[in-house]
């Protein structure tokens, strides 16, 4: 997500908090389910969960270009499932990704 849209986002939620001026105590479960839904995690702290997620499982993943990259496409998916990450319309993103040389 870009900088210019997560400000746009603070500030259209900014806008609603300050219209609706409520004032609410939250319990710790709904506080957390506030946090997921409005975290933004760095991508270098997503990647690295991602790979420490994948190096504590017990079934090995196979990545290469000579295998099947359904798989990993799977666990990918499933990763940003279970972290709330949102991926829709990502081709774009994808495509700017600088990859090094091996």
């Amino acid at each position: 997500m870009k900088k210019k849209e997560i400000l746009m986002r603070l500030n259209k939620l900014e806008s609603r908090m300050n219209e609706l001026q409520l004032q609410v105590k939250m319990s710790k479960e709904e506080v957390v389910v506030f946090d997921k839904q409005y975290l933004w995690v760095k991508p270098a702290a997503a990647l690295y969960g991602f790979i420490g997620w994948l190096t504590s499982r017990k079934i090995p993943v196979i990545m290469s270009s000579s295998n099947n990259a359904a798989i990993p496409a799977e666990l990918v998916d499933l990763y940003c499932k279970e972290n709330s990450f949102e991926d829709k319309n990502i081709a774009e993103e994808i495509e700017m990704l600088k990859h090094p040389k091996e």
